[in-house]
């Protein structure tokens, strides 16, 4: 029971540790794309 409820803590963190690198990758293209536009708009 304790491995299964360890497994399952784990394969959560690393989805979510995911969820926030793709979030701030997105944050990151979005600045580049807005440079590349040429506007001063703030991405975030």
């Amino acid at each position: 029971m304790k491995k299964g409820l360890a497994r399952v803590i784990i394969g959560y963190k690393r989805v979510k540790a995911l969820s926030v690198m793709e979030r701030s990758m997105t944050k990151c293209q979005e600045k580049n794309e807005m440079k590349k536009d040429g506007t001063t708009k703030a991405a975030f």
